[in-house]
């Protein structure tokens, strides 16, 4: 029998290199033409990098690209910890976007006007499947595996989760590295890169739905922003309370992820978690009272919006 090696951290270098080549060079030269659709040549790019790094690296595919028949707990722990994270990002975003209001708008309009350029089969297709698979085989797949280890297993769900996020470039890097740390610990826990992929392609396909279902309510809304110096910062306090609820929905979505698995807890929150189920207590009433105090400190300065809210 053939043996498959394990692969080692420079084929997560040379992955990420052909990606960068692929970005910069290749797309441009090969797809530069064929605007929204050439996001789809260079996904495309992105899984033969996995795959022929794999390939000359001799590694065993079905350890890098572990996939297996889902099941229903797990698939709803997937979805639970998308709108945890969902709820999370949405928090750090509306902070970003405060103090860069210019930056994460224009990027944002930007966006939404690719999104809703082509049909929404078409853009579906380019903006949430082919990431789904593509990106989850660079990042999850062979990256997160070239630098993996049962003992610094933390250490290699974080620097993927970085690379993932500054990958994405510009404002978005915080928010997507946060993404990418979630995506990494399904995967890995699951030991399933379906998981991972369910939840890159929910996480870009919602946004899309809301973009072709009130594409003219986004436009107002993106005029009105544009006629304020930076958003309310009473806005601000209400995505806070609604991120107060991450810490717990993350919590039981890692739940669902182990159910069933040898050695997982029975309860959710049994004798053994009651100091888990405290500390996410308090941490989820930490962030709502900051929300609450940013909320009713934005309505003190800016009396005169508080009606439009």
């Amino acid at each position: 029998m053939e043996n498959k090696r394990t692969l080692k951290w420079y084929h997560g270098i040379l992955v990420l290199a052909l990606v960068l080549a692929s970005m910069f060079f290749v797309t441009p030269i090969f797809a530069g033409s064929l605007g929204f659709y050439a996001s789809f040549v260079g996904e495309m790019f992105f899984l033969l990098a996995s795959v022929f790094t794999v390939l000359i690296a001799g590694g065993d595919f079905k350890k890098v690209f572990p996939f297996s028949m889902p099941r229903i707990s797990k698939v709803f722990g997937t979805l639970i910890m998308w709108l945890g994270s969902f709820l999370a990002v949405m928090g750090l975003t509306i902070l970003m976007t405060y103090f860069f209001p210019e930056e994460v708008t224009e990027i944002g309009s930007s966006l939404n006007a690719q999104f809703t350029s082509v049909p929404f089969l078409a853009s579906l297709f380019v903006v949430a499947v082919s990431p789904a698979v593509c990106e989850e085989a660079v990042f999850r797949g062979v990256l997160l595996r070239s630098i993996y280890t049962d003992r610094w297993k933390w250490a290699a769900i974080f620097i993927s989760g970085l690379v993932f996020g500054f990958f994405h470039g510009g404002f978005r890097w915080v928010p997507t590295a946060f993404l990418g740390w979630v995506l990494a610990y399904i995967c890995l826990e699951t030991g399933n890169i379906f998981y991972s992929m369910l939840f890159h392609f929910v996480n870009n396909a919602v946004p899309l739905f809301v973009a072709f279902s009130s594409s003219q309510m986004l436009t107002e809304a993106a005029s009105q922003e544009a006629a304020l110096e930076t958003i309310p910062i009473a806005s601000v306090g209400i995505y806070m309370v609604f991120a107060a609820g991450a810490p717990m929905l993350l919590y039981i979505g890692s739940y669902l992820l182990h159910k069933g698995d040898v050695g997982a807890q029975k309860e959710l929150f049994g004798k053994e978690k009651q100091t888990t189920f405290i500390l996410l207590l308090v941490l989820t009433f930490a962030i709502a009272v900051v929300g609450l105090i940013i909320f009713f400190t934005g309505v003190r300065m800016q009396p005169e919006l508080f009606g439009q809210f």
